[in-house]
């Protein structure tokens, strides 16, 4: 007999499905709260009675989430929300064995492509660049206080961090989480040169998060893993109030031992049908970086599972040289390399440092008065110039 999530229908009458049952009732006790999760995972709730006693819901969205193979998404939901954390291990107990398969349903949580596709013309992403939207016929008492910040929509930026979630990945050097770094190749990524100068080869570690932690995913550096690098100017320099005259850049690009962005998303990087885990094109194009705009830091700070911090308005301004961009979106010892997004999920800068700090060659202090990072229209001319008539420029989508 197989598991029971496998039954189609679902058998009400084995002690595990009624087990399951049981424990969603108790985690999502009301219809609206049902729904919510229904929505979440993807399962249409045209199809659930929500007339119906919360049991029932609970009942009519189990059968609808296997009927519609969203049962997987479904049970990932439950596991990864920290509201129901207390439910998490007695669920585990049902899917013993197969935690896996649901590492992978909660990787690839987010909107299929085909949903984003067949959303009304209405829904929007409201950009600076996007033309204003009309005004009511009868004005509200509401207005935009922050144009910089704007409007997002909703499934657009889960999309966004779950692209963010995967394509980033904590640093391990010599057995110790050291810094994080995210994919702007195949098989590429890139990091701070503070993160693994004079060290040894090492870990790329996908996947680290609260849901399922045992299904991270570790990629090896390759041996000949230096691809590109520029070091970093002394700390005090870093940090004054000029920022460093030109360059360096503290970045390194690193080679991995496997083409991890074009491999799927989860424990099996050869799963049939899955999403590719993808990577982030460089943009080396001006930028004007406005204080008043959110900055969002997607990494590993203390070797943490993975972490999202913003700040809006983020105070970003670029340092008088222009070769340093600070801003006060929270950081730690560990978000190094951290990819920096500005609302639009462009990768904007590279973090790099706080300050300034009591310690004055420490990169990592969580004292300081600013968040620091390496504009990213910078590294991208420091890439052109080392790697000039090199495949890598391909492979970055430089060449």
């Amino acid at each position: 007999m197989g598991a029971w999530f496998e039954d189609l229908p679902l058998d009400f009458t084995r002690d595990e499905t009624r087990a399951a049952e049981r424990l969603l009732v108790t985690a999502f006790p009301t219809t609206q709260l049902a729904v919510m999760l229904a929505q979440n995972a993807g399962v249409d709730v045209a199809f659930i009675n929500q007339q119906a006693p919360p049991v029932l819901v609970i009942r009519d969205l189990l059968v609808q989430a296997r009927q519609s193979e969203r049962l997987d998404a479904l049970i990932a939901e439950l596991l990864r929300n920290p509201a129901v954390a207390a439910l998490h291990a007695p669920f585990l107990a049902l899917v013993a064995g197969h935690e896996a398969r649901f590492t992978d349903a909660a990787l690839r949580r987010e909107p299929l492509l085909a949903t984003l596709a067949a959303m009304p013309s209405t829904a929007e992403a409201w950009s600076p660049a996007a033309p204003a939207p009309q005004p009511l016929a009868t004005p509200g008492f509401e207005k935009t206080i922050n144009d910089a910040a704007g409007f997002a929509d909703v499934a657009t930026f889960r999309l966004r961090l779950a692209e963010a979630e995967v394509r980033t990945a904590r640093i391990d050097i010599g057995g110790r989480a050291k810094g994080t770094g995210f994919l702007v190749g195949d098989a590429l990524l890139l990091t701070n040169w503070h993160v693994v100068s004079g060290a040894t080869p090492g870990v790329a570690v996908f996947d680290h998060s609260i849901v399922l932690p045992d299904g991270a995913r570790s990629v090896p550096f390759a041996d000949d893993w230096l691809v590109a690098h520029s070091e970093h100017e002394a700390f005090a320099v870093e940090v004054s109030e000029p920022g460093p005259p030109d360059g360096p850049w503290d970045f390194a690009l690193v080679r991995l031992a496997e083409p991890v962005g074009a491999q799927a998303i989860g424990p099996d990087p050869g799963a049939a049908g899955a999403d590719r885990r993808g990577r982030y094109a460089l943009d080396g194009g001006a930028y004007d970086f406005a204080a008043a705009e959110p900055i969002l830091v997607v990494g590993h700070p203390e070797g943490r599972p993975i972490q999202l911090s913003y700040a809006s308005p983020s105070q970003i301004r670029r340092t008088d040289h222009s070769n340093r961009v600070r801003y006060q979106t929270n950081t730690e010892g560990g978000s190094s390399g951290s990819p920096v997004f500005n609302r639009d999920w462009r990768v904007v800068a590279l973090h790099h440092a706080a300050g300034p700090t009591k310690v004055p060659v420490e990169f990592a202090l969580q004292n300081g008065d600013f968040n620091q990072g390496i504009p990213i229209a910078g590294i991208v001319a420091q890439l052109r110039a080392q790697l000039a008539g090199r495949p890598e420029l391909a492979e970055l989508g430089l060449g």
